[in-house]
């Protein structure tokens, strides 16, 4: 599964656990996107927008995609997007970046328009 993603020539983001990591290679450092009430199951990155969509698995709450700044991870989620009823596998944005597509572990595909 694709859980790691350059954010250009000095960071990337990954997923661990029930986080998202921003990690800088220049500053050697971390910040974190702590939004998540589950185990994150899949990781998308808009790199013309700059935004981060990272989708949990189910838990105590019905399992969603948040989208998230890849350069202020620690500011709180921009948008939780439901539609799922089980995991998500996977969230990718289209080439433009004007919509997001996902997929569950419930063989369900959503798509979300990126417009606000």
């Amino acid at each position: 599964r694709q859980n790691l993603y350059s954010l250009g020539e000095t960071s990337c983001v990954y997923n661990v656990g029930c986080v998202g990591v921003v990690f800088d290679f220049v500053q050697n450092s971390q910040t974190f996107f702590t939004g998540h009430t589950a185990e994150v199951t899949a990781v998308g990155y808009c790199e013309k927008r700059r935004l981060v969509a990272t989708g949990q698995r189910s838990g105590l709450e019905p399992p969603y995609i948040a989208l998230w700044n890849a350069d202020d991870p620690d500011h709180p989620t921009l948008h939780r997007l439901y539609g799922h009823s089980n995991s998500v596998h996977s969230a990718q944005f289209s080439a433009d970046g004007e919509y997001l597509f996902s997929v569950g572990a419930d063989l369900e595909t959503a798509r979300k328009n990126g417009r606000r």
